[in-house]
């Protein structure tokens, strides 16, 4: 049986097809690296990808629990490179997937509510994911 994790991947490759180079990486050696290196156009970087189920309560906050601390390092410390390091995560029973810089998404983590989540990163919903090359 396919982990979360995995079934998001397979749905992200899927779209990616025709518009993106990526590689789904799985390291023994450098456990918090992300999931994913990408290419597209001029842009290069990471995806650590995350599946995410909101509480019931819409006042809890936004925390995923699965991002570990040394995965949070690891984005910190690149993200101020020339790479990118993104947070992919997918609100789990629903179609809903967001994509984070490691910057915003290392503010928000226990920030904010899951209700405020949504308004405030609606505009970086999956759908930039899937444009075509230029």
């Amino acid at each position: 049986m396919r982990l979360p994790e995995q079934k998001l991947w397979d749905r992200l490759s899927s779209m990616m097809v025709g518009a993106w180079d990526a590689c789904r990486i799985e390291s023994r050696v450098e456990k918090s690296a992300p999931d994913v290196y990408f290419s597209h156009h001029e842009v290069h970087g990471w995806l650590e990808l995350k599946v995410y189920s909101p509480p019931t309560r819409s006042s809890t906050r936004f925390a995923i629990r699965s991002w570990t601390a040394g995965q949070q390092a690891w984005a910190r410390r690149f993200s101020d490179s020339l790479t990118s390091v993104w947070l992919v995560v997918h609100f789990a029973g629903t179609q809903k997937i967001y994509v984070l810089g490691a910057p915003d998404a290392l503010a928000e983590q226990n920030a904010i509510s899951v209700e405020e989540f949504e308004p405030r990163f609606r505009d970086q919903c999956v759908h930039w994911l899937t444009s075509a090359p230029q």
